[in-house]
């Protein structure tokens, strides 16, 4: 039986994408590990976000279709290279 936790309306791709996260005037890189039609799974280091927090994202490397979306943080984990779930709000 599927537990209520992994039962999504849509599917994740796992991917290993270079990503440009924007939080208010600041810019930083970091690596975009799953996507899915309503949020993406990132990994970055040196940054805190906070659950409820706003960013831009942008998707870009080889092979990798362009992508930018803004989102806000919906889940926290990990430490050193941090770990946050975002949940789009607008796709560009």
């Amino acid at each position: 039986m599927i537990g209520e936790a992994n039962k999504r309306a849509f599917h994740r791709m796992l991917i290993n994408a270079e990503l440009r996260i924007v939080v208010g005037q600041q810019h930083y890189a970091g690596l975009c590990k799953d996507l899915s039609a309503t949020g993406m799974g990132i990994s970055v280091k040196d940054v805190k976000l906070a659950i409820g927090d706003e960013v831009e994202v942008a998707l870009s490397g080889e092979g990798v279709a362009p992508f930018s979306a803004k989102g806000k943080v919906v889940r926290c984990a990990g430490d050193g290279d941090i770990d946050y779930a975002v949940e789009f709000t607008s796709l560009s």
